[in-house]
């Protein structure tokens, strides 16, 4: 009997192998962006020698990674090395499923039937062959509870410390981990209430068991205490609050919508993007039986072999629920909820046998066997030809297409910069080239190579909004590593002809991109800089030259920003470049925020003493008001968003931002004045006053607009004063200025301009009634010097029109 017990599980974990690992390499077609991102890491790992505890913020939870690493230096960079490892993990699974249901005492058709149930499952034999790292909950639920099952049967101090390590480790997987200790916690609970002579007695296993898991999680509990914005960074971005209902019914609306999909995902209705057939976790025969598990469970909810199945759904779906940005259930944070649903169909179905056998006993067996098969054929058939012949958007096909031909490229390949920051295309290029550097002047740039460009430069990127193809980066694919491009100064690979192509096809044939054989010799690049204005920032690093093109722009288009860096060591740091437009206030009007190279170039693998261009492109917003606006740049941690200091020459905090120059937002339309009162003045052939209007607004103030005409470019930025005089001119009233409360200095003036600017007089209130003349004129306020009338006598005009106090 045990012999065939055994045979029977060894058959249910090779089919449960068999659906995992078949053509693991091309189904799904292509790679899921996240698991790319995993390879990446996994490169930085094996090739960079970066091997932190702890990933940056947004990163995952570093056991995946390790272990893919593994892999990668066993079977070389491919898909198919990143979801071997996590088709192994779900492959384990299922007997430790069948070992937790043998474990409560269970009959061994029900523990072999939940086996098999999820061996089966589409769902998880989806999300097993994936590459991603919410795999392991399921196997660390399984075995947490087995050996928890263990500790509350014997007491075993052994099995505590295994069970704690279990849940210890569980918190370096998914961040859904975090709600095992609750379900064992729940668990407790319900002994508490049913079995409180042995809650008394397991109370010290119980204590060791989740001080080993306190001690193992404690280095990442730590790290996520000091740094809480990283620890929750992804969490705060899918709450209820995100979800696409809240405005309408709010959040309890939108939790009874959230209960209600769950309900429905088992066995009516579920769609998502990690459900390829967009259909429930159970089939129909599957429901059915869950709909009589469920009923036998809650009859006998007094015992715990019955109810732990359904409290682990209950407190597994919680992730889901506090993740409510989505309208159907999320399929990685439910994935706790899908081994417990095939026990209790498991149960369900063995009680329906039972009863069926009554009656027509051979019948029953047959039908309950003949059920069984058809829906592991049906598994087959759905998945691996319905579905698998599918052109899926969320394997980034066309990236996987651009990788995999750069990698078996046999000369040097040309890729813009966001192309290859796009984390599948960098993945599979480190087969070729596995590190980046920068570029170095010592090692030229070959005489021709290839160009690859995609047909669709803007198509949705995940890492970032704001990291969108920039025109003048590249970077270059040689043998041994991928060289950061200074930027380009012409649009010479911009403009190819299509004639010249190759075409480069993803899994299904479709065409995702070109490649151009080209002279290099045609390709300007910016000069690299020379450390004419380092600027020193702490941690040994230096801002070492910057550019800012071009100097004047209309709202709505953008400017770019090149930096060039260098550090004197590895820094330990990743950082965050921030480049804010700031207007006359100094408020900011609009960011560029991002790791250096549009994230393929973080500042942890930047190599001592190399120069690194960062290029940077700013959109001035539509409605951005004309006027003289700067660029401060710098950087900050993006775990605690603490900025880098600035030093100065002695090495002591000066500032945490670098002002690297300014630009002009130009009017979009020239507007033609007719001022109420015309008149001419020449201020140093640099300025003239055309004309001027001048109203009263009560009986002590007047609004006076004077319209100004610049006559040169000018670099200074010259303050207006106006002065009212009396009959003994002495200077009742003034207002000094530059033009537009500030907003647009004289520095930016083209030459022809004319420029509106309001001034506000307003004059004591014991004025006497009478005339009163304005006096205009301009000045340097650094120096105090005025600027010189060519058509009058001495520094300043007299307004032909004077103020009348009534």
């Amino acid at each position: 009997m045990e012999s065939r017990r055994i045979l029977a599980v060894t058959g249910v974990v090779l089919i449960a192998w068999a659906l995992r690992v078949v053509a693991l390499d091309t189904l799904p077609p292509g790679i899921d962006r996240d698991a790319a991102t995993n390879g990446v890491y996994a490169l930085y790992i094996l090739r960079e020698g970066i091997r932190p505890l702890f990933y940056r913020i947004g990163a995952p939870e570093p056991l995946i990674i390790y272990a893919q690493a593994l892999s990668v230096a066993l079977f070389g960079v491919s898909v198919f090395a990143l979801r071997i490892v996590t088709a192994v993990v779900g492959t384990l699974t299922i007997p430790a499923l069948y070992l937790l249901a043998r474990a409560f005492k269970f009959d061994g058709r029900v523990a072999l039937l939940a086996a098999f149930g999820l061996a089966i499952s589409i769902e998880h034999t989806h999300l097993s062959r994936l590459g991603l790292r919410a795999i392991f909950i399921p196997l660390v639920e399984m075995l947490a509870l087995y050996f928890f099952w263990r500790v509350w049967q014997c007491g075993c101090a052994r099995d505590a410390i295994i069970a704690g390590a279990i849940l210890g480790i569980g918190y370096y997987t998914y961040l859904s981990a975090i709600f095992l200790p609750i379900l064992l916690g729940a668990l407790l609970a319900h002994q508490f209430v049913f079995d409180r002579a042995r809650f008394v007695a397991r109370g010290r296993a119980v204590v060791g068991l989740f001080a080993t898991a306190l001690g193992v999680a404690a280095p990442l509990l730590v790290f996520e205490l000091v740094y809480p914005h990283a620890a929750f960074f992804r969490a705060s971005q899918v709450t209820l609050f995100q979800h696409p209902a809240y405005a309408q019914v709010g959040w309890l609306g939108v939790l009874a919508l959230k209960l209600l999909g769950q309900a429905k995902m088992f066995g009516i209705e579920w769609q998502g993007q990690y459900n390829p057939l967009s259909q429930p976790l159970l089939d129909p025969i599957w429901f059915a039986g869950f709909l009589i598990g469920v009923v036998i469970c809650l009859r006998r909810a007094r015992r715990i072999e019955y109810a732990w199945s359904l409290i682990t759904i209950v407190v597994m779906l919680i992730p889901d629920l506090m993740g409510g940005n989505e309208v159907y259930p999320q399929e990685l944070r439910v994935i706790g909820a899908i081994p417990p649903a095939f026990f209790i169909g498991a149960v369900g179905w063995v009680a329906a046998w039972d009863w069926s056998r009554r009656w027509q006993p051979h019948l029953a067996n047959l039908l309950a066997v003949g059920l069984v098969l058809g829906s592991g054929v049906n598994t087959f058939d759905a998945y691996f030809n319905r579905w698998g012949k599918r052109d899926d958007p969320n394997f980034n096909l066309g990236e996987v297409a651009e990788g995999k031909w750069i990698a078996r490229a046999d000369a040097p390949v040309l890729v813009p910069l966001n192309e290859y920051a796009r984390q599948p295309v960098r993945y599979l290029i480190g087969a070729r080239a596995p590190q980046i550097r920068a570029f170095d002047a010592a090692v030229p740039l070959p005489a021709s190579a290839w160009v690859v460009l995609p047909l669709d430069h803007a198509r949705p990127r995940f890492e970032g909004r704001a990291y969108a193809h920039d025109p003048a980066m590249y970077v270059w694919v040689g043998d041994d590593a991928v060289r950061l491009l200074p930027p380009l100064q012409n649009d010479a690979l911009e403009k190819l002809p299509n004639a010249s192509a190759q075409e480069i096809r993803n899994a299904f044939g479709e065409t995702v991109a070109r490649a151009f054989w080209v002279d290099t010799s045609r390709l300007e690049f910016a000069p690299v800089a020379a450390s004419t204005r380092a600027v020193p920032f702490a941690p040994n690093l230096a801002l070492v030259d910057f550019a800012l093109t071009p100097s004047r722009v209309l709202p709505g288009e953008s400017l770019a920003v090149t930096l060039w860096w260098r550090t004197a060591q590895r820094l330990s740091d990743d950082a965050m470049i921030f480049v804010h437009l700031l207007d006359a206030r100094g408020a900011v009007v609009t960011t560029a925020d991002v790791i250096p190279a549009l994230g393929a170039y973080p500042t942890f693998l930047w190599k001592p003493g190399e120069l690194v261009p960062t290029h940077h492109r700013i959109r001035v917003p539509a409605r951005a008001a004309p006027g003289k606006y700067s660029v401060e740049i710098g950087l900050y941690n993006p775990l605690d968003s603490n900025r880098f200091d600035v030093l100065d020459d002695a090495g002591k905090v000066a500032d945490s931002r670098v002002l690297v120059g300014s630009i002009k937002v130009a009017p979009r339309d020239a507007i033609a004045y007719n001022p109420e009162h015309a008149q001419r003045a020449n201020f140093d052939d640099r300025i003239a006053l055309i004309g001027y209007d001048a109203r009263p607004s009560d009986a002590r103030a007047f609004a006076l607009t004077l319209y100004w005409q610049g006559l040169a470019t000018m670099e200074q930025d010259y303050t207006v004063f106006v002065h009212v005089l009396d009959a003994q001119d002495q200077i009742i009233a003034q207002a000094d200025h530059q033009p537009q409360r500030g907003n647009y200095p004289t520095s930016i003036w083209d030459a022809g301009e004319v420029v509106r600017d309001e001034v506000a007089l307003t004059l004591p209130k014991e004025t006497p009634a009478g005339r009163y003349r304005v006096l205009i004129g301009w000045y340097d306020l650094g120096t105090g010097a005025r600027v010189p009338t060519r058509d009058g006598v001495g520094n300043a005009i007299a307004l032909d029109v004077a103020l009348e106090v009534r």
